[in-house]
């Protein structure tokens, strides 16, 4: 029987990389696999379902809380005794490393690299520096690493074959359906979804609307930050919708000219990134404007597609903004290349490495 275990600290359902796995390897129907997921709730209790075991750690969050889910992924690793320990976060691998202390050649690690903590650019300088080293050596140790774009490579300054990239591409619910892109009228309504974080334009976008009549913005997040205040929200062209689910974001962006991803490229962590909105973009076939620097977006930024490449931080980027052009390259793009079965069979392989059949 081979054991596998996923750890995540946080909810392991809102994370597309763990279900992508499951999918693309259809472990649940294999009988010689048993699933662990190993996670931080606050309330839900442990349980087993479809197949996988849920084993839910459950007190609040801060330093003791911490100490108690390091204790908590060691005790049920010792528990469980697997042969393939799956890790979702730089900040859980203290017990791993220290249960394949005592079992060298009995554990196999595996790193599904979906953040680049060491780029995070709230952290000191030294802070950097160590978190990357620390992340690079763990590493070394692990039979497979996945990340979800080019960054990675960069990241961990390598181009070995175990370092793998593979894209967070987003699941087709357009297959077989025609896209039908409303008619918005005179104003160009503006996409944002996610943080409102200064690191990714949305003070620059704020002006920008307010500056130029012809803009809406429509914002997609879990809760307005004090960038807005209350006669800014209730201005008709600034429209904030609340966290919504995956497919009524896609529903949104078909009702808008363009999505905005537009992070400082200043910040080497945002040069080669592909975030999800640009699979929703792609998927959609919505246009998108990026930030001059984003390499990796601006690939697909003029001549004949429809997405524009415009200055970080410059209100005035936007005031010649027009309508976009009539094209479906972008879901030619998403069809080709990053179709999500396409993708899962990409997974599939670096999976069955890493399971060694």
């Amino acid at each position: 029987m081979k054991k596998i275990v996923y750890i995540r600290p946080g909810d392991i359902y809102v994370t597309p990389a763990f279900s992508r796995i499951i999918e693309s390897k259809d472990l649940l129907n294999d009988s010689s696999v048993a699933i662990y997921v190993i996670q931080w709730l606050d309330s839900e209790p442990s349980k087993s379902e479809e197949g996988i075991t849920y084993l839910n750690f459950k007190k609040p969050r801060g330093l003791k809380g911490l100490l108690g889910w390091l204790w908590f992924i060691l005790r049920n690793l010792w528990s469980i005794a697997p042969g393939y320990v799956h890790n979702f976060s730089f900040h859980s691998w203290f017990p791993i490393l220290l249960y394949k202390l005592f079992y060298p050649k009995s554990v196999n690690l595996f790193y599904d690299c979906r953040d680049y903590f060491g780029w995070s650019f709230s952290l000191s300088p030294l802070t950097k520096k160590l978190s990357i080293w620390m992340d690079r050596r763990i590493a070394s140790l692990c039979k497979q690493i996945i990340f979800p774009d080019r960054n990675g490579f960069v990241y961990f300054n390598t181009q070995s074959d175990k370092y793998t990239a593979i894209p967070n591409t987003v699941t087709d619910f357009l297959a077989n359906k025609e896209i039908i892109r409303p008619d918005t009228g005179k104003n160009i309504r503006l996409f944002y979804a996610g943080y409102l974080s200064n690191d990714r334009n949305i003070q620059s976008i704020i002006e920008a609307v307010k500056t130029h009549k012809n803009l809406e913005l429509h914002i997609a997040a879990n809760f307005i930050s004090n960038q807005f205040d209350q006669a800014l929200l209730e201005d008709p062209r600034f429209v904030y919708h609340g966290k919504l689910t995956h497919q009524s974001v896609i529903e949104l962006m078909l009702e808008c000219d363009y999505c905005l991803i537009m992070y400082n490229a200043d910040l080497e962590n945002y040069r080669l990134i592909q975030p999800t909105k640009f699979y929703d973009s792609l998927m959609s076939n919505t246009p998108y404007i990026c930030a001059e620097g984003m390499v990796a977006l601006q690939e697909h930024c003029g001549a004949d597609w429809p997405n524009l490449c415009l200055p970080y931080g410059d209100v005035n980027a936007f005031a010649n903004l027009t309508k976009p052009v009539v094209s479906s390259k972008n879901r030619e793009l998403y069809e080709q290349k990053y179709e999500y079965n396409t993708v899962l069979a990409e997974i599939a392989k670096v999976y069955s490495k890493y399971l060694n059949h």
